[in-house]
């Protein structure tokens, strides 16, 4: 009976799709089923019998490290594979007889995260799109409209067709750099450092964010009457706004305040986390 019951537990253990890898208490490998035996293929060179002495690149003794219950899942890494694992110590009293690992192959778990990840970021990408490519629309319309009252009237005095024209270059110009944005947002750019007004950019950043984020999320600007010039590339201040923004935004899915705050600092300074206290 007592056969029976121990053949149907290794039938079990077997069928289980998680590793499990089985160490006594001086870490040499006991036992493992087929899917541990996979996962350790890939993680060590150890093999049945062997001393364990790391996962990937994490010795096994931080592994252990963990709460004396266990429990705590671990992040693991090879070149192209992607793990978690699980240290549950064999209770006895008053230590631990040995230990099981639970190891999970979450790869393409990861993977699926990644490729979700990336199609939000590009509808993201796409609605900020939208967003410029309805202004466009509206500046061109400017554009459009004092051209034909211009041509339509050989009367105007030069001073109004000048002030017109001059409403015509602005749009112009407006309608350049929105192009310029979008281009920028689709293709990879060559670094071009030049002194930036990092309020004039986060102004502008913020109104192209009202037009991509949920409205749940309400954004505020807030920063002292100073200078704020930095040298650097238009293009990566952008993507770096757009960045912490969407990554803001994945962590309150809720709704609630984005802040954007400019403040001067020096690199010497210690800079604390304002929630950290």
């Amino acid at each position: 009976m007592q056969a029976e019951q121990t053949h149907q537990m290794q039938q079990i253990i077997r069928s289980v799709p998680d590793g499990l890898v089985l160490l006594d208490i001086d870490l040499s490998i006991l036992a493992a089923n087929p899917a541990g035996l996979d996962c350790l293929s890939a993680l060590t060179d150890s093999r049945r019998g062997d001393t364990l002495t790391h996962l990937a690149r994490r010795p096994i003794a931080e592994l252990l490290a963990s709460p004396p219950t266990g429990g705590t899942w671990h992040k693991l890494r090879t070149d192209d594979q992607n793990f978690q694992v699980v240290v549950w110590p064999i209770e006895s009293d008053p230590a631990p007889d040995g230990w099981m690992l639970v190891i999970q192959d979450v790869t393409q778990e990861r993977e699926i995260q990644r490729r979700i990840q990336q199609q939000e970021r590009l509808a993201a990408v796409g609605q900020l799109a939208a967003g410029m490519a309805h202004d466009f629309n509206n500046i061109m319309a400017v554009i459009v409209l004092y051209a034909q009252m211009s041509l339509a009237d050989p009367d105007l005095p030069a001073e109004v067709v000048r002030e017109w024209m001059g409403v015509i270059d602005e749009q112009a110009h407006r309608a350049t750099d929105l192009i310029g944005q979008v281009l920028d947002f689709s293709r990879s750019s060559v670094l071009e450092q030049r002194p930036l007004d990092l309020v004039l950019l986060v102004k502008e950043q913020v109104k192209l964010l009202e037009r991509t984020l949920p409205e749940t999320i309400r954004l505020e600007l807030s920063y002292q009457q100073d200078e704020y010039t930095v040298q650097a590339d238009l293009t990566r201040m952008q993507q770096i706004i757009m960045n912490l923004a969407l990554n803001a935004r994945d962590a309150m899915p809720q709704g609630g305040a984005l802040l954007l705050t400019l403040a001067r600092t020096s690199p010497a300074e210690e800079i604390r986390c304002v929630t950290c206290g």
